[in-house]
C-alpha cells in the first residue's frame, strides 16, 4: 500500500479520527482482511520521525487514480485503540475503588498500553456503577469528573492511551521547544517549520461556581462549598449552581468546586494557528516566538490537530508503455493547531452525560451464606441486581443500601429489615444508579404470600418469621378478617409476648371471655384490686389454694343467711366446700389469733356439711340471737369440762363436773308419767 493523502484530527480527550487514503495497483485487496490491524504513518521531521499509529476501523475500495487508471484507490479509518472502547456496552457495578483503580480494571483486558501520569491522590469510591454505558463513555465520564484529560503518545508500531491531571506532565519534543512565528510574506521559506496565521479568542464565563450535596452520615452538615475568581470583562458576576455536587465531604466538594472552575476558564482563552511544524504533537508543549502581537510569545500546551498531509503523485507506465501526465508539483503537510497558555489548569470540560435510570427496579437481597438477614447499623441491606453479571450473590454484590420506611424519625418509627431472598423494589435518587434506595417488597413466585390468595382477600396484617431456621409454622402473628360476620383480630406470639402499659388500660368484651393459661399466672396490683360479676362466679382449683391477707378480710353476702322455707336452699349464699378429703381453711395471718376475721352477711346464712362438721374456738365463743332452735336427727350432746349453764330469766340449771346439778326458779315444775328420784 502506498500512502496518498490524510486529513484528520486528534486532540485531548478526544478520539483521535484519520482518513487515511491508499494506493496499490490490484483491485483484488481484501477489504475486511485490514480491519483491526494496526496502521503506522511516519512524518519526517527535523529532528527524528514523528509517528501517527492507529488500528484500522475501516476501510473501503473507493475508485481509481490517475488518467490511465494506473492506482486503485483504498480509503481506511485510522482510529486509536481506546475507539474500542465504544464498541462495548455494559452494566457492571465497582466498589471501594478509586477512579484510576477502575479505569485500569476495565481496559486491562483490551491489551494495549496506556499509562497515568497523575500529581493528585484519588480517595476510592465507595460505589461506582457502569450503567447502559459503552466503556468508552463510562471512563469518559469518570475521567472528565477527576479533571482528568488524556491523550496519546504515538511511537512506530503502537500508540499510548496517557492519562494526566497537570500540564506540568507534558513535555516538549526534541528540536520544538521554540517555534517562530511567520507572516505571509515569508510564508515561501522552504522546509521551515513556523507558526502562522494566529487567532486569538476569548469568550464571556461565569467568575462564580457553587455546589452542596447532602451526606446521611452528617445530615445537619452543611456541605455547600464554591470558587470565585476575578474577570477583567463586564457581566462576570453571574454564579453558576450545581448540586448534587457528588461528594460526602468538604475537602472532596472543595477540590471539585475548584475544578469545576478552571473547566470552566481553560477553554475561554485559546489560540488556534496554522502551522508546518511536524514535530509539533497534540499534548505537546512549545513556545512560540517573534509573533508580532506580543503578548502571544509565551509557553503553550497542543489542545487538538488538524492535518492535511498529501503526497507526490506516483508515476507508473501503462500497460500500453505510454508515459503519465507526469509529477505533480511537491507535498503537503499543513497542520492547524488549538492552543492554550501552558501557565493554565487543563480541566475536560464535562461531556459526558452520566446514564440516569427510568424508574424503579426490583431487586433481590443478599448476604453471606448462612445468614438470613445481613444488615448495618442504619438497617440497610445489600442486594443483587438483575442486570448484574459479576457479582456472587453475596455480601459484596452491592454498596449498603437505605431501606425506606413508612416512619423514620429520631429513635422512633417502624422498621422492618428486609431479609436475604426478599425481592424489593429499587429507585434511584435523581436518578443516579450511583444512589440507590429501596422504597418497597413485592412477592414472586418463590416468595409467596403468607396466606393463600384469592381465597383470603380480606385478611390483612403482619406475619413474620423465626429466624434462624424458621418456617412457616415459626411465626408472630396480627392478622385482620374484614369478612362479614367473621371479623376478627388474630393476635399470636411464637414465644413471649409483653405488653407494657404507662397509664390506665381498659378492654371491654361484649360476650364471653375465655382466658388459658398453660402454666404458671402471677397478677401483681401495686394498689387496689376490684372485680365485679353482675351475676354468678365460680372459681375451680384443682390443687391447693391459698389466700394470704395482711390486714382484715371481710365477705360479703347480699341475702340473710339460713333456709326460711323447709328443704329449699337460699338463692344468694356464699358457699366453701370441698368435694374430696382434703382441707379447707380461712385463717388470720398470724397463728396465735392476733388477727381477726369478720363475716357480715346482710342476708340469710346456711352453713351445710355432707359429712361430720367440727368448729374449734381456742378462746372464748358468743352466739347471739333473737331465737336459736338445736335439732338433732339422732343425739344432741353437750359437753363442757368445768360447767354447763342453761339461763332463761329467773331460771337456770348449772351442771357441774362433780356431777352436782342445781336447778333455781320461782316455780319449778316436774311432769312426767313416771318420775324415779333415788
Amino acid at each position: 500500500m502506498l500512502f496518498n493523502s490524510m486529513q484528520g484530527s486528534d486532540g485531548i480527550s478526544t478520539l483521535s479520527d484519520y482518513r487515511v487514503s491508499l494506493l496499490n495497483r490490484s483491485m483484488q485487496v481484501d477489504v475486511r482482511s485490514m480491519l483491526g490491524k494496526s496502521l503506522t504513518i511516519t512524518i519526517q521531521t527535523a529532528t527524528t520521525p514523528r509517528h501517527l499509529n492507529g488500528l484500522v476501523a475501516g476501510f473501503a475500495l473507493v475508485g481509481q487514480e490517475g488518467e490511465v487508471d494506473r492506482y486503485f484507490v483504498y480509503e481506511a479509518r485510522v482510529v486509536p485503540w481506546f475507539w474500542l472502547t465504544t464498541q462495548k456496552k455494559e452494566f457492571r457495578i465497582y466498589q471501594d475503588q478509586s477512579v484510576p483503580e477502575t479505569i485500569r480494571q476495565v481496559l486491562a483486558p483490551y491489551g494495549y498500553p496506556f499509562e497515568f501520569a497523575l500529581g493528585e491522590k484519588y480517595a476510592p469510591r465507595t460505589y461506582c456503577v457502569q450503567y447502559d454505558e459503552t466503556d468508552f463513555q463510562f471512563i469518559s465520564r469518570l475521567l472528565e469528573a477527576e479533571g482528568i484529560h488524556y491523550y496519546f503518545q504515538h511511537e512506530e508500531d503502537k500508540h499510548i492511551l496517557v492519562m494526566s491531571d497537570e500540564v506540568q506532565n507534558h513535555k516538549t519534543v526534541d528540536g520544538y521547544k521554540y517555534v517562530p512565528y511567520f507572516t505571509e510574506d515569508k510564508l515561501s521559506l522552504p522546509q521551515q517549520d513556523y507558526m502562522t496565521h494566529v487567532a486569538v479568542y476569548q469568550d464571556l464565563r461565569s467568575g462564580q461556581y457553587t455546589t452542596s450535596d447532602y451526606n446521611f452520615k452528617a445530615p445537619n452538615v452543611d456541605l455547600k462549598t464554591g470558587q470565585h475568581i476575578k474577570l477583567e470583562h463586564r457581566h462576570n458576576e453571574s454564579e453558576v449552581y450545581e448540586w448534587p455536587g457528588n461528594y460526602a465531604d468538604d475537602p472532596l466538594g472543595e477540590r471539585y468546586a475548584r475544578q469545576r472552575m478552571q473547566e470552566q476558564h481553560h477553554v475561554r482563552d485559546t489560540r488556534t494557528l496554522r502551522s508546518t511544524a511536524r514535530g509539533v504533537t497534540t499534548g505537546s508543549l512549545f513556545n512560540l516566538m517573534y509573533c508580532p502581537r506580543v503578548e502571544e510569545n509565551r509557553e503553550y500546551v497542543v489542545l487538538g490537530t488538524r492535518y492535511d498531509l498529501k503526497e507526490n503523485n506516483y508515476h507508473s507506465v501503462n500497460v500500453q508503455g505510454l508515459a503519465g501526465s507526469g509529477a505533480e508539483q511537491g507535498r503537503r503537510c499543513l497542520f492547524e493547531l488549538t492552543v492554550q497558555c501552558a501557565k493554565l489548569p487543563l480541566r475536560p470540560p464535562r461531556t459526558t452525560r452520566k446514564p440516569r435510570t427510568q424508574g424503579p427496579q426490583t431487586a433481590v437481597v443478599v448476604g453471606p451464606a448462612g445468614k438470613e438477614i445481613w444488615t448495618n447499623e442504619y438497617g440497610q441491606v445489600k442486594v443483587h441486581f438483575h442486570w448484574d453479571r459479576y457479582d456472587k450473590r453475596d455480601e459484596n454484590s452491592s454498596c449498603w443500601i437505605r431501606v425506606a420506611s413508612s416512619w423514620a424519625s429520631g429513635n422512633f418509627g417502624a422498621i422492618q429489615v428486609p431479609r436475604i431472598g426478599d425481592e424489593v423494589i429499587v429507585d434511584f435518587l435523581n436518578g443516579d444508579p450511583d444512589y440507590p434506595i429501596i422504597t418497597g417488597r413485592v412477592y414472586n413466585a418463590a416468595m409467596m404470600p403468607p396466606w393463600k390468595l384469592p381465597e383470603n382477600a380480606t385478611q390483612m396484617g403482619l406475619y413474620s418469621r423465626s429466624t434462624p431456621g424458621g418456617d412457616y409454622h415459626t411465626a408472630n402473628i396480627i392478622r385482620f378478617e374484614d369478612k362479614i360476620g367473621q371479623e376478627e383480630v388474630f393476635i399470636r406470639a411464637q414465644k413471649d409476648m409483653n405488653t407494657e402499659i404507662e397509664n390506665d388500660a381498659s378492654s371491654i368484651t361484649g360476650r364471653d371471655y375465655v382466658e388459658f393459661v398453660g402454666r404458671d399466672r402471677v397478677t401483681k396490683t401495686r394498689r387496689s384490686s376490684k372485680e365485679i360479676v353482675d351475676k354468678n362466679m365460680r372459681t375451680d382449683i384443682g390443687g391447693n389454694s391459698t389466700t394470704t391477707i395482711n390486714g382484715d378480710f371481710k365477705v360479703v353476702i347480699g341475702m340473710s343467711s339460713g333456709p326460711r322455707d323447709t328443704g329449699k336452699e337460699p338463692k344468694n349464699v356464699f358457699s366453701a366446700f370441698s368435694d374430696h378429703a382434703h382441707d379447707f381453711a380461712l385463717m388470720s395471718n398470724e397463728s396465735k389469733g392476733n388477727g381477726s376475721y369478720t363475716l357480715n352477711v346482710r342476708g340469710d346464712t346456711w352453713n351445710r356439711a355432707g359429712g361430720n362438721a367440727t368448729e374449734v374456738v381456742t378462746g372464748d365463743k358468743a352466739v347471739s340471737s333473737r331465737s336459736m332452735m338445736l335439732s338433732a336427727r339422732s343425739a344432741l350432746v353437750q359437753d363442757a369440762q368445768d360447767t354447763v349453764t342453761i339461763t332463761s330469766g329467773q331460771a337456770s340449771i348449772q351442771l357441774t363436773a362433780d356431777g352436782t346439778i342445781r336447778i333455781s326458779g320461782t316455780h319449778i315444775i316436774i311432769n312426767g308419767k313416771r318420775i324415779d328420784l333415788n
